[in-house]
């Protein structure tokens, strides 16, 4: 499910986001070995990025209610 979630990812960005726009993706849920919770998982991507970096969540609507 890990590896579907980050090509759907990809193709959203590739269809909504220029080229000169700066999205990346972080597969860091997928390749991590236990649950990681928002705030988790905010807290290490802080650690792994300069602090120039502003983080935003993409959420699938299968989670919105």
């Amino acid at each position: 499910p890990g590896k579907h979630r980050i090509k759907m990812l990809a193709k959203a960005i590739s269809d909504f986001f220029p080229a000169s726009f700066p999205v990346m993706i972080d597969d860091i849920q997928v390749k991590s070995s236990e649950e990681l919770r928002t705030y988790e998982m905010l807290q290490q991507l802080k650690q792994r990025n300069p602090s120039n970096y502003e983080f935003t969540f993409i959420v699938g609507s299968d989670l919105v209610h």
